[in-house]
């Protein structure tokens, strides 16, 4: 099964935790976890029965955030990729480049 997961992190003089989770079992029965944290008790509920996608998954997420006000306190995203292959060994902007790079290497990890 697969899994997407999330941090949302305070940018001070360091990163600051405030809170991580993820959606799992994607395209099986799916489940929201949430991580104790400052901001949030911990969360691990069913996403219903039914498989869904990532986009669902993404929306379950975006959903938590807004419901928690950490939605708009978000000011950069990052994104971790499976491979990045010999050109994309560290954290990168994504531009015209990067994008064509990522496609060379979608036979990898669609």
């Amino acid at each position: 099964s697969s899994s997407l997961k999330f941090a949302v992190f305070q940018q001070q003089d360091e990163l600051h935790l405030l809170v991580r989770g993820s959606v799992s079992s994607i395209g099986h029965h799916p489940r929201l976890h949430v991580a104790p944290s400052e901001l949030s008790r911990e969360i691990d509920r069913s996403l219903g029965d039914e498989p869904i996608g990532i986009a669902k998954a993404f929306e379950a997420i975006v959903s938590y955030l807004e419901d928690h006000a950490l939605l708009r306190r978000i000011g950069t995203v990052g994104h971790r990729i499976v491979h990045g292959g010999q050109e994309l060994t560290q954290a990168t902007l994504l531009d015209e480049r990067t994008l064509d790079a990522l496609h060379r290497l979608e036979p990898l990890a669609p």
